[in-house]
């Protein structure tokens, strides 16, 4: 067997990273907003970063859809329309859908990936693009420690936070039309808490499956099921005085500007 790749990609094409995307009331809520949000107008979408359909699914009902995704297995649970890419190379024509959709993308993406991806909606959106990201999320506050090579890493793969108006910076050739919140309501953890519960209590993700991961820099899959220790406690307990919970997501649509040319910055 050859050398395996140790990327998001390689991430979701566990067959495990797909358990929660079935009977999901978080994503259910996501569509009604995504559909609250678009235009009537918005007749065609490509959803870059599909998934297994989740979304196109409920646009289907009453547009004409494509999915775009570099997981052959998640694509493998969709029948509608499909591509198997990255969002950084858009196999699509310019302008040639009316709305370009990337939910729970960018975040996965890094620096560069990011601009790239974001030039690429700005080609094939004839007007419309739809955002939605993890609000402000601070990707050490999910993140495990590889037992076997020490690295620390979200365990989804986020490697990137944003919000409103970063995700308005990245589209100059748009401009913000609506913006609203959504998902199960969580709880940030206070930087200078988070630093303390790494660097003095040694203690990381503590959520459900912590035993399932993988590390994107030696490729290991097994981590020890989390168990408190009482610096931890203590931090948690006064990180849940001190930091509200607010809603998961932000999703921001934008239209082009009316000056604005189809086909990305020059």
């Amino acid at each position: 067997m050859g050398p395996r790749n140790h990327d998001t990609v390689a991430l979701f094409e566990e067959a495990a990273s797909w358990d929660a995307f079935g009977d999901n009331p978080y994503l259910e809520e996501r569509n009604r907003i995504v559909l609250s949000m678009l235009p009537q107008a918005a007749q065609s979408v490509v959803d870059v970063g599909c998934g297994n359909g989740v979304l196109l699914r409920a646009l289907a009902l009453s547009r004409s859809v494509v999915g775009l995704d570099p997981s052959r297995r998640a694509l493998a649970a969709f029948e509608g329309p499909r591509v198997c890419a990255l969002g950084e190379r858009l196999p699509l024509r310019s302008g040639s859908v009316d709305v370009a959709c990337a939910l729970e993308v960018l975040e996965h993406l890094d620096g560069a990936s990011v601009l790239a991806c974001c030039a690429e909606l700005s080609r094939v959106a004839r007007r419309w693009i739809l955002i939605g990201t993890p609000d402000r999320e601070n990707p050490l506050r999910n993140a495990l420690r590889c037992p076997r090579c020490g690295e620390i890493f979200n365990r989804s793969h986020h490697l990137q936070s944003f919000d409103e108006s970063r995700i308005a910076s990245l589209f100059p050739e748009f401009a913000p039309l609506s913006v609203k919140n959504g998902g199960q309501r969580v709880r940030g953890y206070l930087r200078p808490l988070l630093w303390l519960r790494h660097r003095l209590a040694g203690r990381f993700y503590s959520g459900p499956g912590e035993t399932r991961g993988l590390c994107p820099a030696c490729g290991n899959r097994e981590f020890p099921r989390f168990r408190h220790n009482l610096p931890s406690l203590m931090l948690d307990g006064v990180n849940r005085l001190l930091s509200p919970r607010r809603p998961y997501w932000v999703l921001v649509l934008l239209e082009r500007r009316q000056d604005g040319r189809i086909g990305g910055a020059a």
